[in-house]
């Protein structure tokens, strides 16, 4: 199945929308939405309500004296905070679930003990945007949707909720799976929205990045773009969505989304080319990963060939059970060996477990 996919840009991109995606339509845009939390934070530093380095226990009554920690460093990714939030893990499928707002207070008062890494130091976190956006919220006594409203929205131009946790579900574009029923998404509208919970469309998203990296019409981009010159940079995936917004120190900018697995792309977009950077495993990681299933699927077949004759129907339940299970598992192992190609892996599988099946029944 064709993955749905936007992609906007300034000269020498080609704008297009294809494979069902739609850029007037809401979607995720995971850790970019900490690009919404770190410019209300320079905002509100501007007017002087915070200062970058106003301390975390100024803000949050219940965060220990002595941390250390200011909001440049919540900002930054040196707090020394963990990637992820502490405390019980959510279910597989929903990890933050379990992140609620009594779950984040928690944290807040061990937070000294929570803080592991030294400060200062960048370590990537999550946790610290939330952190963070709590402590705006507090202090300035406003949600965090009236903050982005305020300080990033209509100061670019652009309606109040343009982007937000909480789109009408009716413009919503979520991925869907073989049958076209939606699939699940992440919990992410308690605490770790201003880590990764916003929403908005593409078209939108096109007109915050150019008016916050091009034209800088609110002053500097704040600290939570990652920079590897010449490239202002940041990305974002969720469970079904995956999203890059850059712009080049020349003026030319863009903005790829698409849905379904979350990997952050890589873009070269017109000449001479550029590529982002990505937070993901290293390319060496990868082909591990694939050197490492080959070998699992050689093994498993050489196996199968070896003992092929010892399972059928007729020969008890034990074997004929063995016998069935290890049908299943030789179509997962095609499956996956093809899932890049949807059609080819069904048809490989079902075909598989038939052939399996029919095996063992006359064997």
């Amino acid at each position: 199945m064709p993955t749905p996919l936007c992609l906007l840009g300034g000269a020498g991109t080609e704008d297009r929308a294809v494979h069902g995606h739609d850029r007037d339509r809401f979607v995720e845009i995971g850790s970019l939405s900490k690009v919404f939390t770190g410019t209300v934070l320079t905002q509100l530093a501007k007017e002087g309500v915070v200062g970058l380095d106003t301390p975390l226990e100024d803000c949050l009554e219940e965060v220990p004296a002595g941390t250390g920690i200011t909001l440049r460093h919540l900002a930054e990714h040196t707090s020394g905070l963990p990637r992820l939030p502490v405390g019980p893990a959510g279910p597989p499928g929903d990890p933050y679930a379990t992140f609620t707002e009594q779950a984040l207070r928690a944290s807040l008062r061990e937070l000294d003990r929570v803080a592991t890494g030294p400060l200062g130091k960048e370590e990537y976190s999550n946790l610290g945007y939330a952190v963070l956006g709590h402590a705006l919220t507090t202090v300035t006594g406003c949600s965090y949707q009236q903050l982005v409203d305020r300080h990033v929205l209509l100061p670019l131009g652009l309606e109040a909720g343009a982007v937000t946790a909480l789109p009408p579900a009716e413009q919503r574009l979520v991925p869907r799976g073989l049958f076209g029923r939606p699939r699940p998404l992440w919990t992410l509208t308690g605490p770790i929205l201003p880590a990764g919970g916003l929403w908005s469309t593409c078209r939108t998203l096109s007109q915050v990045v150019t008016g916050l990296l091009v034209e800088r019409r609110l002053g500097p981009p704040a600290p939570s773009w990652q920079r590897s010159s010449p490239i202002t940079w940041h990305n974002g995936a969720t469970r079904g969505s995956s999203v890059v917004a850059a712009a080049h120190d020349d003026g030319r900018w863009i903005v790829l989304h698409r849905l379904g697995a979350a990997a952050a792309p890589t873009v070269s977009p017109g000449k001479p080319s550029w590529r982002l950077p990505r937070r993901t495993a290293a390319p060496e990681d990868h082909h591990n990963e694939r050197d490492t299933g080959s070998v699992v699927r050689i093994t498993w077949f050489a196996w199968l060939a070896r003992h092929a004759d010892e399972y059928g129907y007729s020969d008890g339940p034990l074997r004929a059970t063995i016998g069935t299970v290890a049908v299943l598992v030789t179509a997962a192992l095609l499956w996956f060996a093809l899932h890049r190609h949807r059609p080819a892996a069904m048809a490989a599988a079902a075909l598989t477990c038939a052939l399996g099946i029919g095996w063992l029944a006359f064997h």
